[in-house]
């Protein structure tokens, strides 16, 4: 409800921010993102409740900064008559709350980007892939496909793929199928193989890696290095020059 409550007054706001020029708006939202996520983390710290307008910083980068003190009206803060403070009123769960949906809208429309999790694996990662759900699969060079939800925790290790004779293993590309459908990946073993997330079972497809004709032995062409997919179309990619 708060964050429904805010959006309308926070775009208008974020719209008086922009007005201003790069350099003004980039060192603005740095100083208002810190402060607020202070607030968010600590709403009953009354250091962070309070800012000095007297502040050489806070008086050039959000007293005289357009949209900058409408935003920190949104998140809550306001100057009493005769005071030099602006401070944030209210039960400590309504300001965290208030100071959260501001910063989350400040950091959103300044083009970064935040690290939400950091996967690890045991050999290097060569494929990606995201669903609308937030669920991410990954192939690393161990013939390895994981499975990750959006908080970062790893679901499922899919295993099926082999290391070629003679030559190096390992996943080179993966996908997910929408609506929780299963999840394709493609080797150097010259296989696509395509996984229920549960892991129960994977249908294994081959078609590339049929010798070039410059080239009468087979080499690592049928390496199966790209996937894509819409609904039920599922196209690879290979070192053979060839998509299927």
């Amino acid at each position: 409800m708060m964050d429904t409550e805010i959006l309308k007054p926070v775009d208008a706001a974020l719209k008086l921010l922009e007005s201003n020029d790069a350099a003004t708006q980039a060192g603005t939202r740095r100083l208002l993102i810190k402060a607020l996520r202070n607030v968010e983390r600590e709403p009953s710290n009354e250091k962070f409740r309070r800012l000095r307008t007297s502040n050489k910083t806070i008086d050039a980068k959000i007293m005289n900064v357009r949209g900058a003190p409408q935003l920190l009206a949104c998140a809550g803060f306001f100057q009493k008559k005769g005071s030099e403070f602006l401070e944030a009123t209210g039960a400590d769960a309504d300001v965290a709350a208030s100071a959260k949906a501001v910063a989350d809208a400040l950091e959103k429309g300044d083009g970064s980007y935040g690290v939400a999790a950091l996967l690890p694996h045991p050999a290097c990662v060569r494929g990606v892939a995201l669903d609308a759900d937030g669920f991410a699969a990954t192939g690393a060079l161990d013939n390895v496909v994981r499975l990750w939800n959006g908080q970062g925790n790893l679901l499922q290790e899919l295993r099926g793929h082999e290391k070629p004779a003679r030559a190096d293993g390992g996943v080179l590309a993966v996908a997910l199928m929408a609506g929780g459908g299963r999840v394709l990946s493609g080797a150097r073993d010259g296989r696509l193989l395509a996984f229920l997330r549960d892991a129960s079972a994977a249908n294994c497809y081959v078609g590339h890696g049929e010798p070039m004709a410059n080239q009468p032995t087979l080499t690592n062409a049928q390496n199966v290095s790209c996937v894509a997919c819409d609904g039920d179309l599922v196209l690879t990619g290979s070192w053979d020059r060839t998509v299927i």
